[in-house]
């Protein structure tokens, strides 16, 4: 039992003793990094600042051997002028200073690095949400408008009017409609090059100076627009505007309309209802003639009392011209034409002539040559009928069929030749 508690004892004694000596070993083992990391600290400061001091082993190590160079020795500072600094163990690096290391960067700019604060991203506030407008779709299917100048043309999408240099086809500018209604149906005002009416969903129609981007006048007319013709009224300088509405029926309505100034003598006359949904609406000679499409149907309207040029009096006869097929274009040309009377030219001279040109589903391309006068002719046979609903058939048209679907839209050239294109 006494050799066992010896041996204990010593066994404790020794494991005490080996702790003492690796707890010193730590000390000594922190104060040698201490004193090697205050080494490195210093160099990095002195770099930073452009100088560096020598440690005073290497003064003793130049000073011999100057003395050496005295006697004929050959210089060993300069075989090996490192060895004469003192070797210590490489201080621990940053992640930081490892990654500029590898860059290429110095100690001075490892300190400079070191002692910039790192910017803080501001804590930017997004905000609202909203919705930025749409952009892109479809064009209205009307046609297209250019200036008088033929420098810009006018196309029209739900959300406003786009304005478009033809010399480069690049977008100039937009006229926005609002954020709660789409554009519906535009003209050109006929008295001022600059002005263009358009008409939205709201039933308003606004007057745009197209060319400087501000609106003129604003007009709530109580129904929506498809389809706006503008003449020059007969006898004045304002515009008169020919609107199709829409509502319980289809109506056409001449508008004159002014500016707040003139609010007293905005007027408007109904001249046309009808239930078939109107297509396509012209407007000929200062609304002389105006000339009115549906799917089935050509109406053909010729003012009375011509001389008369005030808005209320403008009363029209209508004729209506009925067809087999679905109309799916028509375009009107004007020309004029000397009469003659036994030979020899009337006092009169000139009467005037529509030639029609009308496309329909099947591809075919209807031409009605001086329609007015088989209209008279019409007339003089039909003595004591009131009707004034013709079939198309009995005006005897030239068809001209090259077309294998429907007609998407025909117009007639300067030179009376109509043009036509296929629907698609």
């Amino acid at each position: 039992m006494a050799e066992t508690s010896a041996q204990l004892k010593r066994k404790r004694e020794s494991a005490a003793g080996l702790q003492k000596k690796a707890k010193k070993q730590r000390k000594s083992d922190a104060t040698a990094a201490g004193a090697e990391e205050d080494v490195v600290a210093g160099e990095v400061a002195e770099l930073a600042q452009g100088t560096k001091a020598i440690p005073q082993t290497q003064d003793k190590t130049k000073k011999a051997s100057r003395k050496a160079q005295a006697n004929g020795a050959p210089d060993q500072d300069a075989a090996a002028p490192s060895s004469s600094k003192p070797i210590t163990a490489p201080a621990k690096k940053s992640s930081n200073e490892r990654v500029a290391e590898s860059k290429g960067a110095t100690k001075a700019e490892l300190a400079v690095q070191s002692s910039t604060p790192a910017k803080k991203h501001p804590n930017k506030n997004p905000g609202k949400w909203t919705v930025s407008q749409v952009q892109g779709g479809w064009f209205l299917p009307t046609d297209p408008v250019f200036s008088q100048d033929e420098k810009h043309m006018l196309l029209a999408n739900p959300k406003g009017i786009q304005i478009y240099a033809t010399d480069t086809s690049l977008l100039s500018h937009v006229l926005a409609a609002s954020n709660t209604s789409v554009v519906t149906a535009y003209a050109l005002s006929s008295t001022n090059p600059s002005h263009v009416y358009v008409a939205d969903s709201n039933y308003i129609i606004t007057l745009w100076d197209w060319v400087a981007g501000a609106k003129i006048g604003r007009w709530d007319i109580g129904a929506t627009v498809r389809n706006m013709v503008v003449i020059t009224q007969p006898g004045s300088d304002e515009d008169l505007i020919y609107c199709h509405e829409t509502g319980d029926k289809h109506v056409i309505n001449v508008h004159a309309l002014r500016t707040k100034s003139q609010a007293s003598k905005t007027e408007m006359k109904h001249v046309l209802k009808t239930d078939s949904a109107i297509t396509t609406t012209q407007v000929l000679l200062q609304g002389r003639y105006v000339i009115i499409a549906t799917t089935d149907s050509i109406t053909v309207g010729k003012r009375m009392k011509v001389s008369r040029t005030a808005v209320q009096e403008f009363e029209y006869v209508w004729r209506e011209l009925k067809f087999s097929k679905r109309v799916t274009t028509c375009d009107t040309y004007f020309r004029q034409r000397e009469v003659a009377e036994n030979g020899k030219k009337s006092v009169q001279g000139q009467r005037d002539v529509l030639d029609l040109a009308v496309g329909d589903e099947t591809g075919v391309i209807l031409l009605f040559e001086d329609i007015l006068a088989s209209f008279a002719a019409l007339e003089s046979i039909q003595k004591g009928n009131q009707s004034r609903t013709d079939s198309a058939e009995s005006l005897r048209p030239k068809k001209l069929h090259w077309h294998r679907s429907a007609v998407g839209s025909v117009k007639w050239s300067l030179d009376g030749k109509p043009r036509t294109s296929d629907s698609h």
